[in-house]
């Protein structure tokens, strides 16, 4: 009998090592844990810029549009979070980038005024949270299946051309991703969110334009963009 269970135990042990629990479930309570910390956080943050500055009152422009901002965070994150959809890598890595937007605000809140550069980016993140939280309520998928044709200004196809992406609030070599496979035209999963989109070309890069991925509720898009010149 003691062997029995020893045998079950090897068993039980290596098939663990095979196929590891997922720990994407930890990981959603994880980042939701530390949004919903750093939305508090900034809450206060502007409790405190606006008695201090007009600006950052709830009557003036500015202040208006980021307690909008902060509002609606919090209302598409309990959405996002209330879904039993099992998010993709990419999306939960795009809310973490979203909650790191919302903390530089608050370091930047306790030394005194915001940059409009910080100010911009909480309604970047914001918009990026909003863009999430619709295509899950239409379409109940956190990604869109883009499909895009690379063109120049004349609207004529231009073939062979990489397809790069990067969050918007993430726009550097590090954090950008590119499609499979060359145009044109070339299609891939892209999580709902705010996004750069370009092309590049025998070393040369086409502009990089906003891509608002999922902004129609729809899990299927085809959008046009500019080769590089």
């Amino acid at each position: 009998m003691k062997n029995c269970i020893k045998y079950i135990t090897l068993i039980s042990i290596f098939v663990f090592w095979l196929f590891p629990c997922n720990a994407e479930e930890l990981t959603i309570y994880q980042i939701k844990e530390q949004m919903n910390i750093a939305l508090e956080d900034m809450d206060n943050a502007l409790q405190k810029l606006s008695e201090k500055y007009d600006e950052f009152k709830p009557e003036h422009p500015m202040g208006k549009t980021l307690w909008s901002a902060l509002e609606k965070s919090r209302e598409n994150i309990k959405f996002i979070y209330s879904s039993k959809i099992i998010y993709s890598e990419l999306f939960l890595s795009t809310l973490e980038y979203d909650t790191e937007v919302f903390r530089r605000f608050i370091q930047f809140a306790s030394i005194g005024r915001i940059p409009l550069s910080i100010s911009s980016a909480v309604l970047d993140a914001s918009l990026d949270l909003e863009l999430k939280s619709r295509l899950i309520k239409t379409s109940e998928t956190d990604q869109v299946e883009v499909k895009v044709n690379t063109i120049n200004k004349q609207g004529e196809d231009i073939n062979n051309c990489t397809v790069w992406y990067v969050p918007f609030i993430k726009d550097d070599d590090e954090h950008k991703l590119k499609f499979d496979r060359l145009s044109t035209p070339t299609t891939g999963m892209i999580p709902a969110g705010k996004w750069l989109i370009w092309t590049e070309k025998k070393g040369k890069l086409g502009p990089k334009v906003p891509f608002l991925c999922g902004d129609d509720g729809r899990r299927e898009r085809e959008i046009d963009i500019f080769s590089p010149e």
